[in-house]
């Protein structure tokens, strides 16, 4: 009897796992189309924007309406933990001459992620200093990066996936606006070799420290 009973219990929890699974999925696949929907929505009206703008793409590149659906996918691209895979940034250049507008782009794009990285370093050592973490003298050392951490942060960044490459004739000049990924690891190492560049000088003790208690997983967060 006992047997019996431990069976169709067992039946039951598998039914009700099951469900629940069942309504999870649907769940998750009505998210997926409202997201996808969202997306197609967004890279009509960019396109239209852009080419209403005189921009096109590179001759031979993919289409724009292409290049923006992998700069998408690529921003909602997560890994198990939620987490973004990639840092995407932006760039735009003006100059006289094509390949020098799109070679200022990319400078400007990888300023640009630099800027994003710096901003929650910035954040994180402020939020130990307000949880007592860092005494305030370590606080004014390590306050000293804001500035030259982006500098430094963006001249190393050179993997850049090129997502979206578009081009405006004005006859005298060429306007450029380019979009990127960087992935997760490569900003993390080169965040950390950066760090590592700028508090040796001025306190290893403090570096050691720093590292510990921030984790450079953090900052792609």
């Amino acid at each position: 009897m006992k047997t019996k009973i431990n069976l169709l219990l067992l039946a039951v929890c598998s039914v009700l796992i099951m469900s629940t699974a069942f309504v999870q999925a649907g769940q998750n696949a009505k998210s997926d189309r409202k997201t996808m929907r969202k997306m197609n929505k967004s890279i009509a009206e960019e396109t239209k924007k852009l080419q209403k703008m005189g921009y096109h793409q590179e001759i031979g590149a993919p289409a724009m309406e292409f290049q923006l659906r992998r700069a998408y996918e690529k921003e909602f691209d997560e890994d198990e933990n939620g987490n973004q895979r990639f840092i995407i940034a932006s760039g735009s250049s003006i100059a006289g001459i094509e390949n020098v507008a799109r070679m200022h782009a990319l400078s400007d794009a990888a300023a640009n992620a630099s800027v994003k990285i710096e901003t929650k370093l910035m954040g994180l050592i402020e939020t130990g200093m307000v949880n007592n973490t860092y005494s305030k003298e370590e606080f004014e050392s390590l306050s000293k990066m804001n500035g030259v951490f982006s500098q430094l942060l963006a001249q190393r960044l050179r993997n850049a996936d090129v997502l979206t490459a578009f081009i405006r004739d004005q006859g005298k000049y060429y306007e450029y606006q380019i979009r990127v990924a960087y992935s997760k690891e490569e900003i993390q190492d080169q965040a950390e070799s950066v760090t590592k560049e700028l508090l040796s000088k001025e306190n290893d003790q403090l570096r050691k420290k720093f590292e510990k208690l921030t984790g450079f997983d953090k900052l792609v967060q």
